[in-house]
């Protein structure tokens, strides 16, 4: 503001003396305020009661007007900075939506380069498809040619495969014919077997009724012998003794079962020490004293035979009642 709209303040009663000094020290320095003499301090102001209250009504117009020009001017000021950030918002927007824009296009240009790779791949398998169509025709055709020369082949060979048909039908009636032959033959031969292994263990049964007494007599004679032994006073000859009997008893009932038709039907070798005789009765259970000096025996093939149990004979007997 220039001095002379300040030093309306000044004409006023209640106007301080700072204020008074200030606007003279300005008066002082404003070329345009030449009433005032230069580097004065200190100002005279003589203005009367009236011209004060004369001139005060346009001073208070002016101020208002200022006030409203001022107020106008700011309310305008504030529409223009409401305006700018609405359009300084408007462009951020902007960018923003150009940002987005930029990356869809480079999502769609990447889209459209995949779609471009599949598009290659696809015409390339729809070659490929194309190539192998044209190689099935080929082969199609090919076949069907082949087919038809099949078929006239096929179709003279029926009669053959009817002949050959007859032929095979003929052989397995044959075949079968022979094989219920057979197994009637079969059936035969196991009734017969039966009857024969009915026959021997009635033959064993007997054997073995007729050597009950002879061991009787043989236990006698091993106890009478044993005695003898006993009264010389040694050991070693009992049990050669005991051995000697043994293989007497077999020899004997060997010879019973020879006279009475009975068939063999397995052969063993008679040992002839007493090293044999303690592994062949090894097998059944027996123990011996470990010597292995021997001693001659009489060679007699007959003696070779099979003995059965009383459980074992049992055992048969029962089997045989069931299969009847």
């Amino acid at each position: 503001m220039s001095c002379s709209a300040l030093c309306s303040i000044c004409l006023e009663s209640r106007a301080f003396p700072e204020q008074l000094l200030f606007f003279a020290a300005c008066a002082c320095r404003t070329p345009s305020c030449r009433h005032y003499p230069p580097r004065k301090i200190f100002v005279d102001l003589i203005i009367s009661e009236a011209d004060r209250h004369a001139t005060a009504p346009a001073e208070v117009v002016n101020l208002q007007k200022q006030k409203f020009d001022n107020a106008r001017m700011l309310a305008e000021l504030r529409e223009v900075k409401d305006a700018l950030e609405s359009e300084q918002r408007r462009v951020r927007a902007l960018e923003e939506e150009r940002d987005r824009t930029k990356i869809e296009c480079i999502w769609m240009k990447q889209e459209r380069d995949r779609t471009r790779e599949e598009h290659d791949q696809r015409t390339k398998e729809r070659d490929e498809l194309l190539r192998e169509l044209r190689e099935a025709d080929e082969k199609l055709a090919a076949m069907q040619i082949d087919n038809r020369e099949m078929q006239r082949v096929a179709i003279g060979s029926k009669a053959q495969r009817r002949g050959l048909n007859r032929d095979v039908m003929q052989d397995c009636d044959e075949l079968g014919a022979h094989e219920r032959v057979r197994m009637e033959d079969i059936k035969a031969l196991q009734e017969k077997n039966l009857e024969l292994f009915r026959e021997l263990m009635e033959q064993t049964l007997k054997i073995k009724s007729l050597s009950e007494p002879d061991a009787a007599v043989q236990s006698a004679q091993v106890q009478h012998q044993s005695a003898r032994v006993v009264r010389r006073g040694g050991a070693g000859d009992l049990r050669e003794r005991f051995y000697i009997a043994a293989a007497e008893g077999h020899r004997v009932e060997a010879g019973r079962r020879a006279e009475a038709g009975h068939r063999v039907t397995e052969t063993r070798e008679v040992p002839r020490t007493r090293t044999e005789l303690r592994a062949q009765d090894g097998l059944s259970g027996g123990v011996f004293p470990p010597t292995v000096d021997s001693f001659p025996l009489t060679e007699n093939p007959a003696s070779s035979s099979i003995s059965f149990s009383d459980q074992t004979m049992e055992a048969i007997l029962y089997s045989l009642r069931n299969h009847e």
